[in-house]
């Protein structure tokens, strides 16, 4: 097939992912030889024509309406307005075949973007590597070409025969978009460029229909991506895939379904998992007569006799109200079995429910998707524990009616506090399975500093917060962050929020990430207001460092705000916007009377979380926040560019002014509800505002009250004497919170 051009380990890290897949890759006993890159042909001069769609088709779902678009042109010819998140690229070429020139790795050569040095700056997760060959890249830097309108590539590293198998690339690459979108990456749209060397033309076809079957399933199970464009070369005769793509745009959706029978439970298993899943059955069965089960046993077909993706499958995990995979290196072998369990994962974003139960059966090498599934809502049953499995099964049937016993008409009955169940499961579970497998080495924070953390607090903060690690009953993971992660959770029965410290990299690197978070928790324990996050206690024992603190089912104001504009195309009402902004106000009043003052240095959207109306409105995460306990802050690390004050951004000495500064922003987004320098890499808005002095300015037509405006053009003066006290500002915001209260 070719020679390999990779990020200077192509063939050498394809072969590992390859033998990963076929069980072996824990046997090698040499480490993996690197090889020097060959540069990728360019030919000719970039063509200055921008791409255009030739056709669509429309996936329609239940909560909004995505589309397939088949494109032509070049990978660097797009305009603006197509804008892509996700540009994948083939790290494969045909020795020096002039249809090279077309393929996405030529366009990054011509466009002067060099993947080596985006591999040294994601440093991408082995784990992806393994069992997708692909890995996500970190945002691409800014200014970029024009016509390379991508924010982010996803890197496929073919291991030698796959692009051999169309079918086989595209389940790898959907398979990786659902786990890293379900790892709160904000993927909307995907570019898929067909083209390159090793295309011909009878190969083309088969990669298009390959490319819209998969692509088509995983939306239509609810995989929450707009957009997914089909990239044709833009010189060459694409008749056989056009017909291809309208072939396929007039049969899906017509496929024949099976029944429109309805299910409780969906078992996925490998063959050699199929005595232990016939017992399980059996025992469903037994335990609850009547029961609906769909037996998802492997048939070995190969795609091209059942089809590139199962319509079967399909139908009936879509009708089904669990999902139960026992999940071994068998399960991961299986093309059908994988298949069904990423589907089953997008099933679980369009209910945002526990649908997907897996309970992880034998010990194995498990994808991303099912250790993070494992860790938040499956259940740990090594090996083969029958009891562990029949408890889960037993409690989840015992308050659940079955489909037979459902009202006639109705939807498959889901258990709504089944999440709950799940994470009563978890009690004794190897809480190693929550943080999972890191990009570097783990740091051993028994050997830094804080090798004894209880000797920061004494005996009555011991007794008044001190809580036992293992009474936190993990659920959920609701956010992440530079070292840490968030989870929702249960403690002494009650629904919690819980940050965890997840050690990464060097224990050098850890030192200060450890102590900025034993001073967060020392911090928010002596806090108590109405719009600060509630405290409820910490787990201090190393290396299972954790806050607890109050759940915010509203989640943070960032995403209220984008999924308002995503759903409305418009801001927030003038009253909520009003009731939000008194509440930030609020808090921040109240951190600032403190004495000494509690500069937050991280106020933004994201740490602004809110309740289920607009009056529950509180400020959260003080991981940077600092006492000024003189005239001025010292300088160091912290903030977000985007909301941060110019004098921070220089490395100037600052007090609590920044937050004020921050605050602006934070309203200017309430005003216009769109991220702030959206179309700017951070380093440009370091250089914009720290040393341009520029600021944000609202669009013409803003409708928004003119007290509000008023109160963010004085949060933006640039001298910081200038800016106004959080208790100057709350006299107005009352005044205008009346004046709109409903």
């Amino acid at each position: 097939m070719g020679n390999s051009h990779g990020l200077g380990s192509g063939g050498a890290r394809g072969r590992a992912a390859g033998d990963a897949r076929d069980g072996r890759h824990g046997n090698q006993s040499a480490p993996e030889k690197r090889v020097v890159p060959k540069p990728v042909p360019v030919y000719g001069p970039k063509d200055t024509g921008r791409a255009a769609t030739v056709d669509f088709i429309n996936v329609h779902t239940k909560h909004f309406t995505s589309r397939i678009e088949l494109m032509q042109g070049k990978v660097e010819s797009l305009s603006k307005t197509d804008a892509t998140d996700l540009l994948v690229v083939y790290l494969r070429a045909r020795g020096d075949h002039k249809a090279n020139r077309d393929s996405a790795l030529a366009a990054l050569n011509r466009s002067g973007i060099s993947l080596v040095q985006l591999e040294k700056q994601t440093n991408p997760n082995p784990s992806y590597r393994r069992h997708y060959h692909c890995w996500l890249s970190k945002s691409l830097p800014k200014p970029r070409p024009d016509g390379f309108e991508y924010d982010r590539l996803l890197v496929y590293e073919d291991p030698g025969k796959e692009l051999e198998s169309d079918d086989n690339i595209a389940l790898d690459i959907m398979q990786c978009l659902a786990t890293v979108i379900g790892g709160e990456v904000e993927i909307n749209s995907v570019m898929l460029p067909l083209m390159g060397g090793l295309l011909s033309h009878s190969l083309r076809k088969h990669f298009v229909r390959a490319a819209v079957e998969i692509t088509y399933a995983w939306m239509m199970m609810g995989l929450p991506i707009r957009k997914i464009r089909i990239l044709l070369p833009y010189d060459t005769d694409v008749s056989k895939d056009l017909e291809t793509f309208r072939k396929l745009k007039d049969s899906l959706g017509k496929q024949d379904l099976p029944s429109k029978k309805k299910y409780d439970v969906y078992v996925s298993y490998a063959q050699e998992d199929a005595a232990d899943a016939e017992a399980l059955m059996f025992y469903m069965k037994e335990t609850r007569p009547g029961i609906e089960i769909f037996d998802g046993a492997p048939k070995g077909l190969k795609m091209r006799d059942r089809g590139v993706v199962s319509v079967p499958t399909i139908h009936a995990i879509k009708k089904s109200a669990m999902i139960l995979s026992l999940l071994s290196d068998d399960y991961f072998q299986s093309k059908e079995c994988t298949e069904a369990f990423s589907l089953a994962y997008c099933s679980d974003f369009d209910t945002q429910g526990n649908t997907i139960v897996p309970l992880f059966w034998r010990s194995c090498d498990l994808t991303p998707l099912a250790r993070r599934l494992i860790a938040t809502q499956g259940v740990d049953c090594r090996e083969q524990d029958f009891e562990k499995a029949k408890s889960l099964i037993k409690d989840w049937l015992k308050d659940s009616p079955t489909v037979a016993e459902a009202q006639p008409g109705s939807d498959v009955t889901k258990m709504n506090n089944f999440g709950d169940r799940i994470m009563m499961q978890k009690e004794n579970q190897d809480r190693n399975l929550i943080f999972g497998e890191t990009d570097g080495g783990k740091a051993d924070l028994t050997r830094m500093g804080v090798n004894d953390a209880k000797s920061i607090f004494d005996d009555q903060w011991m007794n008044n917060w001190a809580v036992d690690f293992k009474s936190v009953i993990f659920g959920p993971k609701i956010g992440a962050g530079g070292f840490g992660e968030v989870f929702k959770a249960k403690h002494d029965g009650k629904i919690v929020a819980v940050k965890t410290l997840t050690p990464k990299g060097s224990e050098e690197k850890m030192i200060v990430p450890v102590k900025e978070f034993l001073q967060e928790i020392k911090l928010m324990s002596d806090l108590s207001h109405p719009n600060v996050v509630s405290f409820i206690g910490a787990c201090v024992d190393v290396p299972t460092l954790a806050i607890l603190l109050e759940f915010m089912p509203g989640g943070s104001l960032y995403r209220v705000l984008y999924k308002q504009m995503k759903s409305h195309g418009a801001p927030l009402s003038t009253v909520k916007q009003v009731y939000i902004a008194y509440g930030i106000c609020k808090g921040m009043e109240y951190l600032h009377a403190q004495s000494p003052t509690i500069v937050h240095r991280d106020l933004k959207s994201p740490n602004v979380l809110l309740g289920r109306t607009v009056e529950e409105v509180k400020v959260t995460d003080f991981g940077l926040s600092r006492l000024k306990e003189s005239s001025y802050v010292d300088t160091g690390p912290g903030g977000t560019p985007e909301w941060m004050a110019p004098e921070m951004l220089r490395q100037d000495l600052f007090d609590e002014s920044v937050d004020v500064w921050a605050f602006g922003v934070i309203l200017w987004e309430l005003m216009v509800c769109q991220k702030p320098f959206k179309d700017d890499h951070p380093m440009q808005v370091v250089f914009k505002v720290g040393s341009r002095g520029e600021r944000l300015k609202l669009p013409d037509g803003v409708d928004a009250p003119e007290e509000m405006k008023a109160i963010m053009e004085g949060c933006f003066q640039q001298d910081p004497k200038r800016r106004p006290r959080f208790h100057d500002i709350t006299p107005v915001l009352t005044s205008l919170r009346q004046k709109h209260m409903p």
